[in-house]
């Protein structure tokens, strides 16, 4: 792959002397200013925001703006509009970045080969903070280098490379994610080689260019190199330049037309050195309307979302105080599930991360429990194909078929050990007729890094979804387990960091309360902490941490209630 991607970058050297060769001409003369950020490594994309200043990504690790002293930027760096560097926004990167685009609201969508972005976990694609450029939720989990990135105007998010595997779906080298979950929607043109480009023409049809080539290359068509794509079904349409070579580059001018960019020298059956330009698309004509009378349809509510992820970060320690999470599978089938104990690759950050995790599975009577201590021993061609793999060789990860019923995943240290982990959990069946209904996370809650903090993603589905979260701790007691928290708080939070609800004592909203208990799940103890919602498809999460910074043994659980 190293020498395919250093391919595909000399190609984008040449596309780019090519245009600054054509400028030199144009202008006559030098005319540069004192902008000079003096990178120590290649600049690969340079994207202007709209408020002037400018994202480089590439394969360096420093910068001496303007003639300035040398500061580290490790692959991704802005710049102010007269050059000088912004320094409150340091991404830190561990892998080159080849791709960025700027959403409407601000946020910045990077892809590249990296494995780590702001010391969170992101493998090849993130988004980051406008102001910081810290990592948000967005992770779409791609299983290979992102090499091209788009935005479209309704605000889902195409990407484009050398991965198989995208948003927890199957997606050769081309897929469409949701911004709130990186979800990969039923955009699937299929492309049978990797896309280096994609622009979004103004009518929303969607431009792809890269290697692909021959009958049935992409969209369901026999497109060289460069093709259209319906944006609803992802079909290739008629357009067909046939370029000769590949397409590294697509860009739609304010006029409609569309320039092209790459080593082919020959496109739409002319001589064309390395680019070229199109004529703007002939808008396609409106019919016009017959009267009648249409009955209007019943309204049908659209399915609920369900847990499709779900995920707790703990600082695990030994003996009683090991990371414990249990989840309920209901339904009528089995289920295919993809459990992670992660540690290393959760990065700088947090304090203490556990060097090696070991991961158990127990099921109900007869099942036999699964150990896994680093995720190649046993699995590790199963674990690839999921496109979930872990980032480090010695954390642990479990590939399992389950029937219905209530599980235990258990995660602990090997030496033993003891620091901050997460066990995972994802759904990678969701049409069959069963889903994950519950989990519930047994930990030590500590303070500041160390509360205890469960995630959850609703998909699968467009409609809202009832969910429960309760924070358990005094009730422990009675169950024998020790230093229980004594008064346990919840906070629940979107995808954005903003507040949804937060809950101290599961009584105080006599509302809350009496849905809650119509559930069935009212907590034993009135000091214990508890919240119902009805929630669209999103990332959430929700922290468990103790009144005026308790500690104890605590448990968060979330419950999957189905469709209002």
């Amino acid at each position: 792959m190293s020498q395919s991607i250093c391919f595909s970058l000399r190609g984008v050297y040449a596309v780019l002397t090519l245009l600054l060769l054509i400028a030199a001409k144009t202008q006559g003369q030098s005319a540069l200013d004192g902008f000079d950020p003096n990178p120590n490594g290649p600049i690969y994309v340079v994207v202007v925001q709209p408020d002037g200043r400018i994202l480089l990504g590439g394969d360096f690790t420093t910068l001496s703006p303007n003639g300035g002293a040398m500061v580290t930027r490790n692959r991704l760096a802005r710049l102010n509009s007269d050059g000088t560097l912004d320094t409150a926004f340091d991404p830190n990167s561990n892998g080159f970045i080849s791709s960025l685009a700027v959403q409407a609201d601000g946020k910045i969508l990077v892809g590249g080969l990296f494995t780590i972005m702001s010391g969170q976990p992101r493998t090849y694609m993130a988004r980051l903070d406008a102001t910081t450029g810290l990592a948000d939720s967005f992770n779409p989990i791609a299983n290979d280098h992102v090499l091209s990135i788009a935005v479209q105007a309704d605000g889902k998010i195409l990407a484009g490379g050398y991965f198989t595997t995208i948003g927890l779906e199957p997606r050769n080298h081309i897929a469409r994610l949701d911004p709130i979950t990186g979800l990969a929607d039923s955009f699937d043109p299929n492309a049978n080689h990797i896309i280096l480009s994609i622009a979004v023409q103004a009518d929303g049809k969607i431009l792809a260019g890269g290697y692909f080539s021959g009958e049935n290359s992409i969209g369901g068509e026999a497109r060289n190199r460069i093709a259209r794509l319906d944006p609803t079904t992802g079909l290739a349409d008629s357009f067909d330049p046939d370029a000769n070579d590949h397409v590294m580059s697509i860009v739609q001018q304010p006029d409609g037309k569309i320039l092209v960019a790459g080593y082919f020298t020959q496109i739409s059956g002319e001589l064309r050195s390395h680019i070229a330009r199109f004529k703007a698309p002939t808008p396609a004509p409106i019919p016009t309307a017959t009267p009648g009378v249409t009955p209007m349809p019943t309204p049908v509510p659209p399915p609920a979302a369900q847990a499709i992820n779900l995920s707790t970060r703990m600082f695990v320690q030994s003996g009683d105080n090991v990371g414990i999470a249990g989840f309920i599978i209901t339904g009528s089938a089995p289920k295919h599930l993809l459990l992670r104990g992660l540690g290393p690759s959760m990065g700088h950050g947090f304090r203490d991360v556990l060097d090696d995790p070991v991961l158990e599975l127990h099921g109900p009577g007869g099942f036999a429990t699964i150990t896994n201590n680093n995720w190649r021993d046993t699995q590790e061609d199963e674990i690839e194909a999921t496109g979930l793999p872990p980032g480090h060789n010695v954390e642990s990860a479990i590939d399992a078929t389950l029937a219905p019923g209530a599980y235990t995943a258990v995660v602990r240290g090997n030496t033993p050990g003891t620091g901050s982990a997460l066990v995972e959990i994802y759904d990678l069946s969701q049409a069959v007729p069963a889903k994950l209904a519950n989990i519930s996370t047994r930990a030590l809650v500590g303070t500041d890094e160390d509360i205890v903090i469960a995630g959850f993603i609703l998909g699968g589905n467009s409609g809202d979804d009832r969910i429960v979260v309760r924070g358990i701790g005094p009730s422990l007691t009675g169950l024998g387990v020790p230093d229980a928290l004594a008064n346990p708080w919840l906070d629940l939070r979107d995808s954005n960091g903003a507040p949804v609800l937060f809950n101290e004592d599961w009584q105080d909203d006599p509302a809350q309360a009496a849905e809650i208990s119509a559930a069935g799940l009212a907590p034993s103890n009135n000091l214990e902490a508890a919240m119902a919602a009805t929630l669209p498809p999103g990332l959430y999460t929700a922290l468990l941490f103790g009144e005026n910074k308790g500690t104890g043994v605590g448990l968060v659980e979330v419950y999957d209630r189905g469709a209002p």
